[in-house]
């Protein structure tokens, strides 16, 4: 049932961002695009940074740190404790989220600046 939930409330929200794109003027679409990009960006990179201080606070007393470990930090999770873990996947989840939303704002900033 949860499933069935989820595939609704998705293709909701990609026909309605659709239809929201194709009937918004292109000044909103472009004003919203910057907005959502300086907010993405203003969240996610210091949360994305912050996550890398924590894992690497946490990894380099052990000495569990190999060369390179900031490129594929996640599988470096392995050797966090359970409460570690949940410390810093938080932080990476955040650092996502406002990577997602840089990259939808450079979406709109685009679909508004062709349409113009």
């Amino acid at each position: 049932m949860f499933e069935l939930v989820l595939v609704v409330a998705v293709l909701a929200g990609v026909l309605g961002a659709t239809a929201l794109v194709a009937i918004a003027p292109w000044h909103w679409l472009f004003g919203g695009g910057l907005v959502l990009l300086a907010l993405g960006m203003g969240v996610g990179v210091p949360a994305g940074f912050w996550y890398h201080v924590l894992l690497y606070r946490l990894l380099k007393p052990r000495a569990q740190l190999v060369a390179g470990w900031w490129l594929r930090p996640f599988s470096l999770h392995g050797a966090l404790s359970d409460a570690e873990r949940a410390r810093v996947i938080r932080w990476s989840y955040v650092g996502g989220a406002g990577f997602v939303a840089a990259i939808v704002g450079c979406l709109l900033v685009g679909v508004g600046a062709w349409r113009s």
